[in-house]
């Protein structure tokens, strides 16, 4: 009983170490976009309270439509989103950026899922099979929503053939 909870202990350090370590490195050695660069520091400004502000602000005004079923009180005429303008050049900017980091965490994946494989002692082997799947479920979730479908449905085919693949290399005895 005491060997097989150390066995899972090891194996849960490995996978959160793992995916820790990933995380920590891409941070500090891949540096993503600075937001204020293309925004400046929106949330220090005032709030915007006419439509010309907003505009020259590089917003974009939105009026409000009172609902004629609710009381009347005061409203104003409209709202701004502050981020409109400078979010859509920082999105340009984001998107490739994302692009490569679903590229490293699917490559790091795949390599912890090999490596788990190779390795003979179960505890780390399993550490880094799991680990891997974090990985690869992490870089996906991050740039799904960027995805085209066809590249979603070729990754998730090249992943469920590799993990099939490695299974019955491996596992078969």
């Amino acid at each position: 009983m005491g060997f097989k909870i150390k066995t899972i202990a090891l194996a849960l350090a490995i996978v959160i170490l793992l995916n820790l370590f990933v995380y920590t490195g891409i941070r500090t050695f891949y540096k993503a976009p600075d937001r204020i660069k293309y925004c400046g520091d929106i949330y220090s400004r005032g709030p915007i309270y006419t439509e010309q502000d907003c505009v020259a602000a590089g917003g974009q005004w939105f009026e409000n439509t009172p609902n004629p079923q609710e009381a009347v009180k005061p409203m104003p005429n409209g709202y701004c989103n502050e981020k409109a303008t400078c979010y859509a050049l920082y999105n340009e900017v984001l998107a490739p950026y994302e692009r490569n980091i679903f590229i490293l965490y699917i490559i790091l994946g795949l390599a912890s899922l090999l490596l788990g494989f190779v390795l003979k002692v179960d505890a780390v082997s399993a550490g880094f099979n799991f680990g891997a799947v974090i990985l690869l479920v992490t870089g996906t979730i991050r740039y799904w929503r960027d995805m085209n479908d066809y590249l979603r449905f070729i990754i998730v085919g090249i992943a469920l053939a590799l993990v099939i693949w490695f299974g019955y290399k491996k596992l078969q005895k």
